[in-house]
């Protein structure tokens, strides 16, 4: 939890004055993978398709106790997802209704490539894998080599391109986070605790999951994606 609760510390001082005076927010729905077995756990399901698509512990340390490496397997258009739901549905709650906020930590071993291409997503999805219609969240792809940063609605895009200073570097842990506010009218983006991007158009009001997914688009070689953790936070308007 030591890793959330800094974070968490900065954007709660941040909003909660701000969004008191126009509404309510009660005790958050809250969701927390520390990573420390591939299996499902606390909310958090596994969903893989494709020959060798898995999850799988990998080595932590003192600092990153849990690590689970996804992998799309040999498959070109495997996949692996570790987030809410199932292959039916990935929904954990609708934007618009309370304040939304996620965070991961992701290392990428080995980039993808233009042979072994795949694209890895993390945040409020609406698919376990590839781009989908009122996704909110961070991508990389070998096509853009660059983080973005994108809010769908309905499958109208607003993107971000971020700068180099962000690009992934492999064998390195990047901590993202994502917040929605109350009323779904502004996204804010954050990379190693940084505010990279404001979306204020584009953001979906239909349900979402939360997870990374990873999605293999060319080539044999499998490619992964290592997760430290998972943390999403679920601020309602309305007493349940």
């Amino acid at each position: 939890m030591k890793k959330v609760n800094h974070w968490l510390a900065v954007v709660l001082l941040a909003f909660v004055s701000i969004v008191s005076a126009s509404a309510q927010l009660y005790p958050p729905v809250q969701l927390f993978d520390e990573c420390t077995t591939p299996a499902a756990i606390h909310g958090f399901n596994v969903v893989n398709s494709g020959t060798g698509a898995a999850q799988s512990q990998v080595a932590g340390t003192a600092l990153r106790p849990g690590i689970v490496q996804l992998s799309t397997g040999t498959t070109t258009s495997g996949y692996s997802y570790r987030g809410t739901g199932d292959s039916n549905s990935v929904s954990f709650t609708t934007p618009g209704s309370g304040v939304l906020l996620y965070e991961t930590a992701v290392n990428i071993p080995t980039l993808p490539d233009g042979t072994d291409s795949a694209g890895i997503r993390e945040g409020f999805l609406a698919g376990t894998s590839g781009d989908n219609n009122n996704d909110i969240c961070f991508k990389y792809t070998n096509a853009s080599t660059h983080l973005i940063c994108r809010t769908d609605n309905a499958g109208t895009a607003t993107t971000t391109t971020l700068g180099s200073a962000y690009d992934p570097v492999a064998g390195t842990f990047q901590k993202l986070a994502i917040r929605v506010d109350e009323k779904a009218k502004e996204v804010n983006f954050y990379v190693n605790d940084v505010l990279v991007a404001t979306h204020k158009t584009n953001i979906p009001t239909a349900a979402v999951g939360a997870g990374v997914s990873i999605l293999k688009t060319a080539g044999t070689t499998a490619r992964t994606v290592q997760v430290d953790y998972q943390s999403v936070k679920y601020f309602q308007t309305t007493l349940r």
